[in-house]
């Protein structure tokens, strides 16, 4: 459950139990150390020997048939790798067989070592279907001497994007052969960490007016005049937003861009546009004042793509944040665990900012990132009746259903945006309006939210 809405559900009894009960299991292998922590539950020999495959770029191959006498469940540190296998495996013997190029390989079995031939895949990360096969995050570690550059010429990659400020750095390479190479070859290094990049589709921009009589509603809140110190800033990470030819635009900061200047037209609103002017009706609801210092600070992360990567969202919400964001808002996800971008939200977090994302327009209940995230207020979109919406999000890292449409205008038009990024954007404006409104802190906001939208019902703890 998320600390968000552990506050708010859960006594403090309660709350120490489901920590307790929640901790997850850690394996780590530093290859260069030779030590091994572990702190393992209940684990079987096919879960530890994928654990073991991921962790070291070993080949691990085991004997048909063989099990352990019973399922692993120990704890140690910095032990050597042999001395860890010993304890992990038990009664099952191992050999290690050095290969001259490519990964050592890891033999497993119970009565013949010739007999370990059923090849053992490394565990995957959820989403690593959806990866981009080329290319890879390398972060480097504070005071680790190293430098991307020549990390890169090493390895024949070219440094795609940069973010100094976070040690990460984008790398793309010639082929998925070379980036797997790359990663094999950095794995263990403590000075460098590498994980996968995943594609964000960017969402759909509305290009079709809406029927006839179908207005937006006027403002009741207009921004209040005041210096720049007393703005409550509302960051919208999203593709971009024409706040030139908006009729909000004084409510709309210049736009941050962490992927190349935009050159979109004007003919149609952005899907950032729309969202900036559904925050707006979400604030225009939760308060009663009639000017406000609340801002919406647009961070560009898509450009003229037609896709970003988990890297470029985690730039940007590192921008955001470090530009003052009190909320930040993240109508986008997709099925990609970034290690990066959770970092940089739990950074936020962990300075009292609210983050809000899409759970997803599918009906399902895959995980989707960074709503899943525990620090991120995950929101679906729920239709007239209160029911979630048919083509959304269900799954149990959901936090709130909201109000899955709303009717923008845009150069004189009207527009409906819909789905569960108009649902976020809208809970965005509405805690905006209750923060300031109450003077209370962002992610307090949210046990205010939560009775008044649709709770979604969890099955985890």
């Amino acid at each position: 459950m998320k600390p968000h809405t552990r506050l708010l559900l859960l006594a403090a009894a309660v709350l120490t139990f489901v920590r307790a009960a929640g901790a997850a299991d850690s394996f780590v292998w530093r290859a260069t150390q030779d030590r091994v922590d572990a702190d393992i539950r209940g684990w079987e020999l096919p879960q530890l020997l994928e654990h073991i495959a991921s962790a070291t770029g070993w080949q691990v191959f085991v004997e048909p048939g063989t099990q352990l006498k019973q399922p692993v469940t120990m704890r140690f540190q910095k032990l050597p790798p042999g001395q860890a296998l010993d304890r992990l495996l038990g009664d099952l013997s191992f050999g290690l067989v050095p290969q001259q190029s490519g990964p050592d390989k890891l033999l497993v079995y119970h009565t013949s070592r010739d007999g370990a031939t059923q090849r053992v895949k490394p565990r995957a990360r959820p989403g690593d279907d959806k990866r981009i096969p080329d290319e890879l995050i390398v972060m480097l570690r504070p005071g680790s001497g190293e430098d991307v550059d020549k990390l890169a010429a090493r390895f024949g990659a070219k440094v795609a994007g940069r973010a100094d400020k976070l040690g990460a750095f984008r790398l793309q390479f010639g082929d998925e052969a070379a980036a797997s190479a790359a990663r094999s070859a950095l794995l263990g290094n403590d000075s460098v960490a590498v994980e996968n990049n995943y594609p964000v589709q960017r969402p759909a921009d509305p290009n079709a007016p809406a029927a006839a009589g179908v207005v937006a509603p006027g403002l009741g809140v207009k921004p209040g005049a005041g210096p720049d110190s007393g703005r409550f800033i509302v960051a919208l990470v999203d593709s971009p937003v024409q706040s030139l030819t908006s009729p909000y635009r004084d409510f709309i900061l210049p736009t941050i861009s962490v992927a190349g200047e935009s050159t979109q037209g004007g003919t149609f609103p952005t899907h950032g546009t729309s969202m900036a002017e559904t925050i707006l009706r979400g604030l225009d609801r939760s308060t009663d004042s009639t000017t406000t210092q609340m801002r919406i600070q647009p961070v560009d992360v898509y450009g003229d793509s037609p896709s970003t990567t988990t890297f470029e969202v985690a730039k940007g919400v590192a921008e955001a944040v470090n530009g003052g964001a009190s909320i930040v808002n993240l109508s986008l996800g997709s099925p990609g665990d970034s290690p990066l971008l959770h970092r940089v939200i739990k950074e936020g977090f962990n300075r009292g900012v609210l983050f809000t994302a899409a759970a997803g327009n599918e009906p399902t209940t895959s995980a989707n990132y960074p709503a899943a995230y525990p620090e991120v207020l995950a929101v679906t979109a729920r239709d007239r009746s209160g029911a979630i919406a048919p083509y959304a999000n269900r799954g149990t890292f959901v936090d709130v259903a909201a109000p899955d449409s709303q009717v923008v205008n845009y150069a004189g038009k009207n527009y409906v945006v819909s789905g569960t990024s108009a649902s976020t954007a809208y809970i965005s404006g509405y805690a905006a309006g209750l923060v300031m409104e109450n003077g209370g802190k962002p992610i307090s906001a949210a046990k205010a939210l939560v009775p008044i939208f649709t709770p979604v019902p969890r099955t985890r703890p």
